[in-house]
């Protein structure tokens, strides 16, 4: 069946602010007891929404602590990484991913964010994208994170499209393993996938075909 949609992850594929999430994490966790946040946690964290991703930290330390100081931390992460956002720009889009839009676009292909950030909105205004996307999956209404389907089943339905005419666009296993679970064929950037590319300098409207 032709494609008629795309549906976009956000962090690896349009832009990297893992280092920003990363920085923000290993702030915030030093309230905890946790000095020197391992830098594997800098791709662990790929595509994990916020309260799983600490979760997992928390784990990975064994720190155990009280709900009301798990959502003072979250809160507190977001405020650093909110602050961090400010530097973001147009230079912060990833090499072809812009002209990967546009060919979308002139294709009469439509664009969804399927992204677990609550500050994905923010983030593509400040790339002066927000405009070429049709639709944004809110992730405050998303249940079931990554690797759970929800996310890009809602995407497709927000676009009022079948699942066999999306593809997703993803760098992080969490997000083709929520592609499989949707049954939503996956380009993988640095993974594999049903259609792994080394670099976002790799996306094209030939790889849709």
């Amino acid at each position: 069946m032709k494609i008629k949609g795309v549906i976009f992850d956000l962090d690896g594929v349009i832009t990297d602010t893992a280092p920003l999430h990363f920085n923000s994490w290993a702030q915030a966790v030093k309230t905890v007891g946790i000095d020197n946040l391992d830098k594997s946690f800098l791709d662990k964290l790929r595509g994990v929404g916020r309260a799983d991703s600490l979760d997992l930290i928390l784990k990975t330390y064994d720190i155990k602590i009280s709900q009301e100081k798990f959502n003072e931390l979250l809160e507190y992460k977001n405020n650093l990484y909110k602050q961090g956002l400010k530097k973001v720009d147009r230079s912060w889009i990833l090499p072809g991913v812009l002209e990967f839009i546009e060919q979308l676009k002139s294709n009469d292909i439509k664009i969804c964010l399927g992204s677990a950030s609550h500050n994905a909105k923010n983030i593509l205004t400040k790339l002066e994208l927000l405009s070429y996307f049709d639709q944004l999956v809110d992730p405050s209404k998303i249940i079931n994170t990554k690797p759970a389907p929800d996310i890009f089943l809602k995407g497709a339905e927000l676009l009022n499209l079948d699942v066999d005419q999306c593809v997703v666009v993803e760098d992080a296993n969490a997000g083709y393993l929520a592609s499989k679970a949707a049954q939503i064929k996956c380009i993988g950037i640095g993974i594999n996938a049903d259609i792994s590319i080394k670099s976002t300098e790799e996306l094209s409207i030939d790889l849709l075909s």
